[in-house]
C-alpha cells in the first residue's frame, strides 16, 4: 500500500500520522509474507500490534483535540469509530497469534486495509471539508 494525495487531509501532523498508519500496514504485510513461507515469529507480530496500539492512541488523541478546537459537529460518531478500532486492536491477543499467526495477519491487514480506503478516504475527509467551510 502506498500512501497519495488522497489520504491527505492538509494538516500536516494528521497527514504524517496516516502515512505511518500506511507504514505499519506494510510491515503487517511483510510480516504475512515471512509466516507464510514459514519464517514468521509471533514476537514480531505482536510488537507491530503495540506499535498500531500506540499509534492509535496517538492519533485519535490528535484527531479529537482537533475536535475540541473546531467545534467539529460529527464528533461523537467518529470517536466511536475510534473506539470500534482500538478494540479491535485490543483483542489482537498474545495468544491468539501463537495460536495463528497467518490468520490473525492476514486479519489485521484487511482491517487496516478497509479503514484507510473507509475511515480516512471517506469520514477524515469529512471533517476536512469541515474546516475548509470555516
Amino acid at each position: 500500500m502506498k500512501w497519495d494525495h488522497s489520504l491527505s487531509i492538509g494538516i500536516m501532523e494528521i497527514d504524517a500520522q496516516h502515512q505511518n498508519l500506511v507504514d505499519i500496514t506494510n510491515q503487517v504485510e511483510a510480516l504475512f509474507k515471512k509466516a507464510l513461507e514459514g519464517n514468521g515469529d509471533y514476537k514480531e507480530t505482536y510488537k507491530v500490534i503495540e506499535t498500531l496500539s500506540a499509534y492509535a492512541d496517538k492519533h485519535f488523541k490528535t484527531e479529537e483535540a482537533l475536535f475540541d478546537k473546531i467545534g467539529y459537529p460529527n464528533r461523537e460518531a467518529h470517536e466511536e469509530k475510534h473506539r470500534e478500532f482500538e478494540a479491535y486492536v485490543k483483542g489482537m491477543t498474545l495468544d491468539r497469534i501463537q495460536t495463528s499467526e497467518e490468520t490473525v495477519l492476514i486479519q489485521i491487514f484487511a482491517f487496516l486495509s478497509n479503514w484507510i480506503v473507509d475511515h480516512i478516504k471517506t469520514e477524515d475527509l469529512e471533517y476536512k471539508k469541515f474546516i475548509n467551510q470555516q
